[in-house]
């Protein structure tokens, strides 16, 4: 009885198998809930990505990695702890294209973020701006540029809604 069994595991297990690494669905993906005044969405996207994304604006060129994860219409970016060089006259950090069109917000974003400058290593809060072109734009206090010294970027993420 017990091999008997353990053969007819073994058969659906093969047939199954291509379920056990991806699924397929058309028109996306419902979930009910019985909660009083839930009203039913579809999930139709999901995505994870990375991209290698090179920064100006630093005296030394400076190479981030950033990972991109889409739920539906909602995206995280996430970003690698750096730090680079700002040269005389201080700079802004940036990035042309960085961003994947189908990850882009349909209007510019801007967010809170943690930074390094002037030298110093003490943390202050400084900000990122994404275009719907997909640029970056760090910076400084008080959307400021880097002053000419040593800054940095702790690690981070900033989210937004594609429709918006």
């Amino acid at each position: 009885m017990a091999s008997n069994y353990s053969s007819n595991i073994q058969k659906y297990k093969s047939w199954m198998n291509p379920w056990y690494n991806q699924m397929t669905l058309t028109g996306g993906l419902a979930i009910l809930s019985t909660t009083s005044g839930y009203a039913t969405s579809t999930l139709s996207y999901f995505e994870s990505a990375t991209a290698q994304v090179a920064l100006s604006g630093t005296s030394v060129g400076t190479t981030i990695t950033l990972a991109f994860t889409r739920v539906g219409n909602d995206v995280t970016m996430s970003w690698t702890n750096f730090s680079g060089t700002v040269g005389s006259g201080g700079s802004a950090i940036t990035s042309a294209a960085a961003v994947p069109a189908r990850f882009s917000p349909l209007s510019t974003v801007q967010t809170p973020i943690v930074v390094t400058g002037n030298g110093s290593a003490v943390a202050t809060i400084g900000q990122l701006q994404v275009t719907s072109a997909g640029n970056l734009t760090f910076y400084y206090q008080n959307a400021a540029v880097f002053p000419s010294a040593t800054m940095g970027l702790n690690y981070g993420s900033a989210s937004w809604n594609t429709n918006f």
